[in-house]
């Protein structure tokens, strides 16, 4: 009798796995869309085929998820997505994926708290494979939430006389926290209460940006201006009073990436 080699026959190659955010930098409290990609390089389909991630300290499943998929029919079948809303944790599970096949999972991500964030997933499985523990098997994204600036201000006297005369000065002091970020298009408009004008303001750029105002208004504006990772800037304006009372100043300030 002849020997007849026996050959085993060659195991699966494993799935792979990548994601991505996009856009990769948000406002805080503003979304970003994460897309995974996953893909089967085998020639027959793989089965049990799933994936989980959990999100960072400060960032959570949108609401609504936002959960969609590229895969087609018949592509990616009996599959079981989670992806709960206000929830750190997503996971794909039990999936049959067609031999060759390419395709997506995407969700919504919310930034809750300013940072920069590296997000890594659990490795991608299959029942045929087992997880993959390469470096293809790990999908990793970033994504850096920018908070806004702040501002201050202040009078520079708690009362002034009815004369025209004795003024004071209305004084702003705006602030980026974001260590890793500038601010730009930081701006504010600031409207005086009844019985306050502009007296006096400066002229040329203020902080980077411009200010718009004139005397004898009750408006104040700051626009493109911008700030430093951590940095600050100040300027103050003359008011005088028209009308006798107490007056309240309020007034927001944000950025066109905070």
């Amino acid at each position: 009798v002849d020997n007849i080699p026996i050959t085993g026959c060659p195991r699966p190659i494993l799935p792979t796995l990548s994601k991505a955010f996009s856009p990769t930098t948000i406002a805080e409290n503003g979304a970003s869309t994460l897309t995974f990609t996953f893909a089967n390089p085998n020639a027959s389909a793989l089965t049990g085929v799933g994936f989980s991630d959990t999100l960072p300290t400060g960032l959570v499943i949108n609401t609504p998820n936002g959960w969609s998929t590229s895969c087609s029919s018949g592509t990616f079948t009996g599959y079981s997505p989670s992806a709960v809303a206000g929830t750190t944790s997503f996971s794909v599970s039990g999936g049959t994926l067609s031999a060759n096949a390419v395709c997506t999972a995407s969700i919504s991500v919310k930034g809750v708290s300013a940072g920069s964030y590296t997000n890594v997933s659990g490795s991608i499985t299959s029942a045929e494979t087992g997880p993959n523990t390469t470096s293809t098997g790990y999908g990793t994204a970033s994504l850096t939430v920018v908070a806004p600036p702040s501002i201050l201000k202040a009078f520079g006297t708690s009362a002034i006389n009815l004369d025209g005369v004795n003024l004071t000065t209305l004084s702003f002091a705006i602030s980026n926290p974001n260590l890793g970020t500038t601010l730009t298009g930081v701006a504010f408009t600031d409207s005086l209460p009844s019985g306050l004008v502009v007296d006096t303001y400066p002229t040329g750029s203020v902080c980077g940006g411009t200010v718009t105002v004139t005397a004898g208004s009750d408006t104040i504006e700051l626009s493109g201006a911008s700030l430093a990772a951590g940095g600050s800037c100040n300027f103050s304006i003359n008011v005088r009073g028209t009308a006798t009372g107490l007056k309240e100043n309020v007034v927001t300030v944000t950025s066109t990436n905070g």
